[in-house]
């Protein structure tokens, strides 16, 4: 399945839904906007996870920058990063990607920033309805769940904890194991990394 799946062209307009080689994928907001600015007439529908007891569950990932000890200037990346994360630079970068989308008559699903202040602009005056329903409702969606987000801490084993829970999905989705069973397996796979 997977060397399948690596031909999969996600964000152009022979993507896997539109091809119709996939019917689900759980996936982050960045796939879904890549693919409105590529296909925007995809028959998509996004959906939350939701927990057993029907709440939204919102694993929340991302970059980060770090100046490392001994950089040359750390006062300079620290400068930097500030400004790269403002609610200003993400408002200008949001503003960016709206008139270049509608420049090139494509749909913007907004830039999702994890900083409150920008989202609040973001989508409350750069981003309007785009009139094709499936990327309008995606937004709601995407935006109903944001404040139930989440995000792992760091873990000395954190590329075994992320591969030990990916494969129980890829088992599961495969028919290979039942649910319960591949999650039991995968969280003594992630004990295990973990060590003593």
């Amino acid at each position: 399945m997977k060397a399948f799946a690596d031909t999969f062209d996600y964000f152009g307009a022979g993507n896997p839904f539109a091809k119709d080689q996939l019917g689900m994928l759980p996936t982050e907001q960045f796939v879904v906007a890549a693919m409105a600015g590529a296909d925007p007439d995809a028959d998509i529908t996004v959906l939350p996870f939701l927990g057993r007891d029907g709440t939204p569950v919102n694993n929340v990932g991302g970059n980060a920058w770090a100046a490392p000890k001994g950089a040359k200037n750390p006062e300079a990346a620290c400068t930097w990063m500030k400004e790269m994360t403002s609610a200003e630079t993400w408002i200008a970068a949001a503003r960016a990607r709206q008139a270049k989308r509608t420049a090139e008559g494509k749909v913007n699903i907004g830039t999702y920033t994890g900083n409150m202040k920008a989202d609040e602009v973001i989508f409350g005056e750069i981003v309007k309805p785009s009139g094709h329903r499936a990327y309008d409702d995606a937004v709601t969606v995407i935006r109903s769940v944001q404040q139930a987000g989440f995000t792992v801490p760091p873990s000395r084993a954190a590329a075994e904890f992320t591969t030990a829970y990916q494969q129980a999905a890829t088992r599961v989705l495969q028919g290979a194991q039942p649910a319960a069973e591949s999650l039991r397996q995968a969280q003594a796979e992630a004990v295990r990394a973990l060590g003593p």
